[in-house]
């Protein structure tokens, strides 16, 4: 089963996603949260990059990164931010 925590930054969405890992004891369910993986891919903060890049490769950059979450992590609690689209990606395309 995949789960989207998806809101505004502020919100308190990693607050909840570090909260669920302590209460929720299922080794096979990964908590991952989309912003800080693009941060450790690219050793960059999100910021930067979309400064650096623009906000049409920033999007396509952070689409190809959740769906290879999304692919490589069969039991997922992914945050993500309000400016993600998931209506942009073919969703049902997703394993």
């Amino acid at each position: 089963m995949k789960w989207l925590l998806v809101g505004h930054r502020g919100v308190g969405k990693t607050k909840l996603l570090a909260r669920l890992k302590v209460y929720i004891k299922n080794q096979k369910l990964s908590f991952l949260d989309l912003d800080s993986e693009i941060e450790i891919k690219y050793k960059k903060k999100l910021t930067d990059l979309f400064v650096e890049w623009g906000e049409k490769k920033f999007r396509e950059v952070e689409n190809g990164i959740f769906r290879q979450i999304i692919k490589d992590n069969p039991e997922l609690i992914l945050s993500v931010g309000a400016g993600f689209n998931p209506s942009a990606l073919e969703l049902s395309s997703i394993p």
